[in-house]
């Protein structure tokens, strides 16, 4: 299953790459399009002629920015339009990915989930049998002390890790360790 996981691997590579050089084009058109100027230089004085240049060099350059911007804004709504496509592709690439990614794992997973939970179960029996045996303290002079001494304390319930099975995977969870006599 590892070499599916490495070709799907390759193949993201390979359009990641596509992705990145498409991202550095709109990028550049973006800038393109952030850096677009006219250039208009203002007339010395006020006489007729130097009016009418300014004139034509104030429409010529309106004339570019009408031919020019349009096409820009094209290019740069057909490339984003491309990101996306390849976005989408990397996605379902990623998704495949960590589905074979999951499957490969998962039978090892539930292994050591099931030998932690035996091991959960062997410490809670002992904790449990440590537990009745420290209570079954019985000094032989009782009558000598005004109380037995209580060898061991606790403070909180007492819990130990276990793994459970939810809808979603697995869950690592505690359970408690009922200390009292049954």
């Amino acid at each position: 299953m590892s070499q599916a996981i490495e070709q799907l691997q390759s193949e993201w590579n390979e359009i990641k790459a596509q992705l990145d050089e498409i991202q550095a084009e709109y990028r550049a058109l973006c800038d393109k399009r952030s850096c677009f100027y006219g250039m208009l230089i203002f007339p010395k004085d006020n006489s007729p002629e130097a009016q009418a240049e300014f004139d034509q060099q104030c429409q010529t350059q309106v004339t570019q920015w009408s031919v020019n911007l349009p096409d820009l804004e094209r290019e740069i709504k057909a490339i984003h339009l491309k990101m996306k496509k390849i976005q989408a592709k990397l996605a379902v690439k990623q998704a495949k990915i960590y589905e074979l990614q999951a499957k490969e794992i998962w039978l090892e997973l539930g292994q050591k989930a099931r030998t932690i939970n035996q091991l959960s179960q062997q410490i809670k029996q002992e904790v449990q049998n440590f537990w009745q045996f420290s209570h079954s303290f019985q000094p032989r002079y009782q009558d000598w002390l005004p109380e037995p001494p209580q060898l061991v304390y606790r403070d909180q319930i007492p819990t130990v890790p276990v793994i459970q099975e939810t809808e979603n995977g697995l869950e690592l969870t505690h359970q408690e360790i009922n200390l009292e006599k049954d």
